[in-house]
Formats: structure tokens, C-alpha cells, sequence
């Protein structure tokens, strides 16, 4: 049975798919985008602070909602862009779905988000709506996304060898 958190998680999905129909809509999809924001703290509020409506499936619904929310909106939007920067701004979710395996294969579970991979969601969030409204300095904010995933990567890496030794 679902819980109220991934409700809220699975939202992300239908916001996304809005947005990229709604695109001519300036200020809708500015509501939509904020909405989408909100539901990432949302969800986290109410799996962890709340401690009432966590579930496993909780815990991976959500990185995988914000995953296919910033792939569905991401391939509409950042279609302009140079490869090199598409490929910065997706970086840590291919970095993801591979330390997945990698961590599957080890027998590790309960990998959790750390900082800086919040900070490359939340960053991920906020570049898509500023690329939506032409903001001159997108390839710069996504330049800083590279920069995060690097950090997000060197944090997973140290949690990985960590827990790995602990094997």
C-alpha cells in the first residue's frame, strides 16, 4: 500500500509531463516547476522528519521520480545545448544507476542520499527552470551541476569504500 510520501513522490512524474505540454504557459509552468520543489522537500518531510510514512519503496521512489522528472523535462529543454553540457547536467544520475549496480553486486543496501547529491537535485530542479526562462547564464549553472556531481561522486565513493570494508 502506498503511503501519503509517495504520493507526494510520485507526483514529480505527472509535473513533468505537464511542464513539457504546458510549455507556452510561462507562469503555469513557473507554478508547476515550484510545485515540483515543494513535493521534493515534501516527500522527504514526510518519510523522515515525520518518521510515520517511511517505507523502502519510499526510499526509492524518490530519487527515482526526481530522476525521470529532470530527464522528461531536461531532454525537452536542454535539446539547445552543447553535448558536453548535456552530459554534465545528467553526469551523476548515469553515475547513479551504475554505483546502484555496483553497490547490488556488493550486497549494499540502503544506499541513502547524501549532501551534495541533494545539492545536484535541487540544483538540477532550479537550472531547468532557469533554462525555461532563458536565463543567460545556463551553461554556467550547469557547469556548477558538473562540479557537484563531482563532489556528489567523491561522497559516494567514501561511503562505498567505507561500507565495502565493513563487508
Amino acid at each position: 500500500m502506498l503511503r501519503l510520501a509517495d504520493w507526494v513522490s510520485l507526483s514529480r512524474i505527472p509535473l513533468a509531463v505537464l511542464i513539457v505540454l504546458l510549455l507556452q504557459n510561462k507562469w503555469l509552468v513557473v507554478l508547476l516547476f515550484a510545485i515540483a520543489l515543494i513535493t521534493d522537500w515534501l516527500d522527504g518531510f514526510l518519510a523522515k522528519k515525520g518518521r510515520r510514512d517511511g517505507t523502502p519503496f519510499g526510499a526509492f521512489i524518490d530519487p527515482f521520480t526526481d530522476k525521470i522528472f529532470v530527464l522528461i523535462v531536461g531532454i525537452v529543454l536542454l535539446k539547445e545545448f552543447d553535448w558536453y553540457y548535456i552530459f554534465l547536467f545528467f553526469s551523476r544520475d548515469i553515475f547513479t544507476v551504475l554505483a546502484a549496480g555496483l553497490c547490488h553486486g556488493f550486497g549494499l543496501k540502503g544506499v541513502k542520499a547524501r549532501t551534495f547529491g541533494k545539492m545536484v537535485t535541487i540544483s538540477q530542479f532550479v537550472t531547468l527552470l532557469l533554462v525555461f526562462l532563458k536565463f543567460q547564464y545556463s551553461e554556467f549553472l550547469i557547469s556548477l551541476i558538473g562540479i557537484l556531481t563531482a563532489l556528489a561522486i567523491i561522497e559516494y565513493v567514501w561511503w562505498f569504500r567505507h561500507e565495502v570494508a565493513r563487508v
